[in-house]
């Protein structure tokens, strides 16, 4: 399957071009979109069977763990439930597979078997994949052991919550917001995502070979996980926020991965010219418009860098202003977020409200 997208890999980086302006980049969450893309570099990973995996990749794993752990938190966590979803897959795979195989066994005799075979995959076999997750768990569970804020007010959520943030999502309201750029293009968003996952389900219920190959089982079981951790997991935890909503960011990401596995270099073209590109005009479109309406006040923080000394702490307070537009910038889409961060990386200062600096949530800490 991997063979298969190096082909059109080129063609296939344009698929996943309505996910990139999302709230996350506009607000200038680099951190997590690095992580993310480490993240699915951990699933090529987990494709194969864990006994495939040698030392030497093992230990590429590894390292690419620890990476995942330190751009942030969140993208490593949702990684090391896949690699527990994976294995898991595979030992019930394996078990299947091995019950099948007993033949005229009595059914006892062939569960023991199926069992057996089950437990040997999942903590033998796989051995390297969770000696490969070690190091990264250990760094975690430091990180976590003096009752960080990371943990603080975790909760799965109630069932009016349940219910409330079903009826939003089913709506275009809510969490959706939060996967375009604005609101305006959630639904254009939306459309692509759902229609290229359609897509490719039909096709693959479709072609002479139905059997479904592992690394799609495994695929389409992360795309539930993630929407069950959608669906259960709290808004915020401790010092982060935007839980649910990354959540569902991946949700979509996995169903375009999983598009771009039974997608042909024609049909990657097409896609791109007739979908792809149609967006990516609309999208950058919304984007200037906002960049020509936010000017003025990216400009108002430059000139101030020119009146700040050197090397000093710096303290910026955001106000209410008249303007419903400016408001639905800054306290919706946030693109002003972290823009005072200008000043201290401009004049060498200390920005003493950087929420980095001032929560315990991530895993790389500000010296004060």
């Amino acid at each position: 399957m991997f063979s298969d997208l190096r082909k059109i890999s080129f063609v296939l980086v344009a698929l996943f071009y309505p996910l990139i302006f999302s709230f996350f980049f506009s607000a200038g969450f680099y951190g997590f979109y690095i992580g993310t893309a480490l993240m699915i570099c951990v699933l090529h990973f987990l494709f194969p069977h864990p006994a495939a995996l040698s030392a030497r990749r093992a230990l590429l794993l590894s390292f690419i763990l620890v990476a995942t752990y330190y751009f942030h938190i969140f993208t490593f966590a949702l990684a090391m439930v896949f690699i527990a979803c994976s294995v898991a897959l595979d030992s019930v795979l394996d078990a299947r597979r091995a019950f099948a195989m007993a033949g005229c066994s009595t059914p006892l005799v062939r569960t023991r078997k199926a069992l057996s075979c089950g437990l040997s995959c999942f903590f033998w076999e796989a051995r390297r994949v969770w000696l490969a997750g070690f190091p990264a768990l250990f760094l975690l569970a430091m990180r976590l052991r003096d009752g960080s804020a990371a943990t603080n007010g975790f909760h799965l959520s109630s069932f009016g919550e349940l219910t409330a943030r079903i009826a939003d999502t089913l709506v275009f309201e809510g969490p959706i917001n939060f996967v375009a750029w604005n609101p305006g293009l959630k639904l254009l968003t939306l459309v692509v995502v759902f229609a290229l996952f359609a897509f490719a389900l039909g096709k693959k219920s479709g072609s002479p070979e139905r059997l479904w190959r592992r690394e799609e089982i495994k695929l389409i079981a992360f795309i539930g996980c993630a929407m069950i951790l959608f669906l259960l997991s709290p808004n915020a935890v401790g010092d982060a926020s935007l839980i649910a909503v990354r959540f569902l960011y991946s949700v979509f990401l996995l169903m375009m991965f999983f598009a771009a596995f039974h997608l042909s270099r024609n049909q990657a073209w097409l896609c791109c010219l007739f979908a792809i590109l149609p967006f990516a005009y609309l999208q950058q479109r919304a984007v200037y418009r906002d960049a020509q309406a936010l000017q003025p006040f990216a400009t108002e923080i430059r000139d101030a860098a020119r009146h700040v000394t050197p090397r000093s702490a710096v303290l910026t307070l955001a106000y209410n202003t008249t303007s419903r537009r400016f408001e639905a910038y800054v306290f919706e889409q946030a693109p002003l977020r972290h823009l005072d961060g200008y000043l201290a990386v401009r004049t060498q200062a200390v920005l003493l409200n950087n929420y980095e600096g001032i929560t315990d949530f991530f895993p790389l800490r500000l010296r004060s």
